[in-house]
């Protein structure tokens, strides 16, 4: 290799050297903003996230009492329901206690007497 050619090959070795370092500088340009996007998504999402989990322990902190008031419907139902089925198992029980509660209403109504308002 003579001297001529060995400075085409260092000239061209440059140019080549160049065009690496701005690729590279466009690479970096390109992976800041690529981390930039990614910070800037991660960030959105954590605010998307914290604003979903805040509205669910609001809806759950006012829909509470609503939540209670039907689960004590609920029971007071249930409650009905083992009545009904009490009485449908045993009516003689509930016969017996009606006419236990007949005697004491004739009986207090017999001793009241019922003194009408002069006007």
């Amino acid at each position: 290799m003579n001297e001529e050619e060995i400075l085409k090959k260092i000239a061209e070795n440059e140019k080549l050297l160049k065009e690496n370092i701005a690729i590279a500088r466009a690479n970096k340009e390109q992976i800041k903003k690529i981390h930039a996007y990614m910070r800037r998504t991660f960030l959105a999402k954590l605010i998307y996230w914290i604003f979903i989990i805040l509205i669910t322990l609001g809806v759950f902190y006012v829909a509470k009492p609503y939540a209670q008031k039907a689960v004590q419907t609920y029971k007071g139902f249930e409650r009905q329901i083992d009545k009904t089925q009490n009485f449908l198992e045993k009516p003689q029980t509930s016969i017996s206690e009606i006419k236990f509660m007949k005697a004491l209403f004739e009986l207090f109504s017999k001793n009241d007497k019922i003194v009408p308002v002069k006007n």
